[in-house]
């Protein structure tokens, strides 16, 4: 996933650079649904023209639908709409989106390239407002260039393929946090159920 769309994806104020994965951190036949999550968030940040629209399917799986006004493209305000598949991960410690962009018309990956799951670590404040923080950092860097993980390394983006299954969550689960998660980005939910 390209770190700019995923920017997008939450209204994360980031510094750092992405993990991305050919595999989730866990198996979306287990995941938990967080019915909390359903309806449209807009970011704390003002000046972030975006909303997120995130819905859940009839499984355990849902759709988050990332739309706004895009100054960037030659120049012109245009809409800018994406679409990411997800489902929720939890532990004892934390909760995470794993997320994965998917065509906004047939709401399917590209078969043409493999799977490039990225993960959002969130929870839901006294206020209601939702705190994102992306997963990334030193942990996942030095665990590629220790053979921990098998992946690459390239400007702080790492790239991780064919983790054995919780390798990834047990980096997270036993490193600093702040070797492991972004500083946090903040929404607002403005309608839902």
């Amino acid at each position: 996933m390209k770190r700019a769309l995923l920017l997008l994806l939450l209204p994360l104020l980031l510094s750092g650079c992405g993990l991305v994965s050919d595999t989730p951190l866990s198996s979306e036949r287990s995941a938990p649904r967080d019915n909390r999550l359903q309806g449209i968030w807009r970011p704390k940040d003002t000046s972030n023209h975006s909303y997120y629209y995130v819905a859940y399917g009839p499984a355990n799986t849902g759709s988050i639908l990332t739309f706004g006004k895009n100054d960037s493209i030659a120049g012109k305000s245009q809409l800018d709409l994406h679409r990411y598949n997800f489902f929720v991960t939890q532990t004892p410690k934390y909760s995470f989106l794993d997320v994965i962009e998917v065509s906004a018309e047939t709401g399917k990956a590209p078969s043409n390239k493999p799977p490039a799951w990225s993960f959002i670590k969130y929870r839901f404040t006294w206020t209601g407002a939702l705190e994102a923080n992306l997963v990334a950092g030193e942990a996942f860097e030095n665990a590629v260039r220790a053979g921990i993980l098998r992946g690459t390394v390239d400007n702080h983006n790492v790239t991780v393929r064919h983790a054995p299954p919780g390798r990834l969550l047990s980096i997270i689960e036993s490193s600093n946090p702040k070797d492991v998660f972004e500083p946090p980005g903040y929404a607002k939910k403005i309608a839902g159920p």
